[in-house]
């Protein structure tokens, strides 16, 4: 069944860690054990490298394509996540995309956030223009954006909102809130997407219940096991 308290639990967990990530860049070095501070105007974790801690990087462009053995702090103009995370996620920044794996939970706000990947936990994402990104974006406003080849192929068809692709997997409940949001992954349990626009696409799969909540256009289509609630002027 949906679980209110969790849903809340999980947003303030997720603005949480992000406002605290500048307290803990500030710290000295021997006051933080067991994690790296990076701020690259271009970061980049190379596949084939490990960090065997939690990761707090910073930058205009991230990219992260090999091992974060622990928790990853992310905050950007772009964040490409490619490779594992055995740790939980947080991601803020205009474009956030998933397409390897988090091993823990996935929380990530941006204007437009893009899951390929696999979450073998919870999904908690925001996309779509929120203050978060605006603010990340701010940080930002005197650099030139520019998108790596691999982001701007998933942009191409991609508008501001919640994008969870066919090849996505997510083994734990999902709340997805934002302007437009596009289901067509594999849910491993319940699902709650509130936005302007909502859309759960004929190849989801829903394993515990569906909640759709829409300012404007809602569609279901897909396979829900459980129970299904919708809520918009359609309906």
């Amino acid at each position: 069944m949906l679980r209110p308290t969790s849903t809340l639990a999980g947003l303030s967990r997720l603005w949480l860690a992000l406002l605290l990530m500048p307290l803990l860049w500030a710290l000295p070095s021997t006051a933080v054990h067991a994690a790296q501070f990076k701020g690259d105007d271009l970061y980049e974790l190379p596949a084939g490298q490990t960090i065997s801690e939690d990761l707090f990087v910073a930058g205009r462009s991230l990219v992260i394509s090999g091992i974060v053995d622990g928790d990853l702090f992310a905050a950007g103009q772009t964040i490409r996540i490619d490779g594992v995370v055995t740790g939980h996620v947080f991601a803020a920044g205009e474009i956030v995309l998933l397409t390897g794996e988090v091993q823990g939970d996935l929380y990530a706000a941006g204007e437009t956030v893009i899951v390929e990947g696999t979450v073998a936990e919870d999904l908690r994402v925001a996309g779509g223009g929120n203050e978060m990104s605006v603010e990340i974006a701010d940080m930002f406003q005197n650099e030139e954006f520019t998108l790596d080849p691999v982001m701007r192929f998933r942009m191409t068809d991609s508008g501001k909102g919640v994008v969870v692709s066919p090849d996505a997997r997510i083994g734990g409940d999902t709340l997805a809130a934002g302007m437009d949001i596009s289901l067509a992954g594999q849910f491993g349990s319940d699902v709650h997407a509130a936005g302007a626009n909502v859309f759960l696409i004929d190849t989801a799969s829903v394993s515990g219940d569906f909640r759709g909540e829409a300012g404007s256009d809602l569609a279901v289509g897909g396979r829900i096991a459980g129970d299904s609630v919708i809520k918009s002027p359609q309906f």
